[in-house]
């Protein structure tokens, strides 16, 4: 295996054959996600053309306005991929797991997307999920969601779910063989490294921890324009992180329109 930034990776698992929702998985695609972009588009489009149309004068406001329909149909084409995404879910191939009963973290596991990819490639370990279940827009916080995509994939009496904050994890010091977070630790703000503190204190010696995130890019100035690079932090900012959390980033490379860093609770900060 290759430890090398931008290696190669491909995928552990392709989850679904169709939409997520075919197969009786639901990850919480509301409407206004899955069509706002593209209506606000339009909407912005039509209102360029009809500026333009009744006083050609205005040309700069139209142009505006032609602008911001642009970039909403680019962000709609990126939530499309990232639709999509979620039904065909793409880990990177990375030497995660040091054995057949590893007990793993989900930190911030959603509505299960992650669990579900990593009980493809573990035998007869098991899954803790964690979350706050705290969002306002899904039922209980997306609990109930991840129970149900949990029944529908058939792994329920594999993954235990916790009600925890990432940030102050009731587990003991080095309960977790490894940890895997997808797009989570993105939405810590300060909070980052104190996130990442945990994961440390939590893993055992040696332990790894995949996480997946979303950093500036074109990919993400898609979605946000130039929002992507107020509140999004870079590469090498994470790693400077890592550092601070005592972890050794052992390998990296992009993957679906985001990044990931292979971490490692490296042996000269093992107590």
């Amino acid at each position: 295996m290759e430890h090398m930034r931008g290696v190669k990776h491909k995928h552990l698992e392709s989850l679904f054959g169709k939409k997520a929702q075919d197969n009786g998985y639901d990850f919480g695609w509301g409407i206004a996600w899955r069509w706002g972009f593209f209506i606000g588009g339009i909407l912005f489009l039509a209102m360029a053309v009809g500026i333009l149309v009744v006083n050609s004068s205005l040309f700069l406001l139209s142009g505006i306005l032609f602008l911001v329909a642009l970039q909403l149909f680019m962000g709609d084409l990126a939530l499309r991929f990232i639709y999509r995404m979620d039904s065909e879910l793409v880990l990177p191939y990375v030497d995660l797991l040091s054995s057949d009963r590893d007990l793993i973290l989900d930190a911030g596991c959603g509505s299960g997307r992650t669990s579900i990819a990593i009980e493809k490639i573990m035998k007869n370990g098991r899954i803790v999920a964690v979350d706050k279940f705290d969002a306002d827009y899904i039922e209980e916080g997306g609990k109930k969601l991840l129970e149900r995509n949990l029944k529908t994939a058939n792994i329920r009496d594999k993954v235990d779910i916790e009600t925890q904050d990432i940030t102050g994890l009731k587990f003991g010091d080095g309960k977790f063989d490894a940890a895997v977070s997808s797009y989570m630790f993105d939405h810590l703000g300060d909070k980052k490294l104190n996130g990442l503190r945990e994961i440390n204190r939590i893993l055992k010696n040696g332990g790894k921890f995949l996480l997946i995130v979303a950093v500036p890019n074109y990919f993400t100035y898609m979605i946000f324009s130039v929002i992507s690079r107020l509140s999004l932090i870079s590469v090498k900012d994470w790693n400077q992180l890592f550092r601070g959390a005592e972890f050794k980033c052992i390998g990296e490379g992009d993957i679906n329109g985001g990044h990931y860093f292979l971490l490692e609770k490296a042996a000269q900060f093992q107590q």
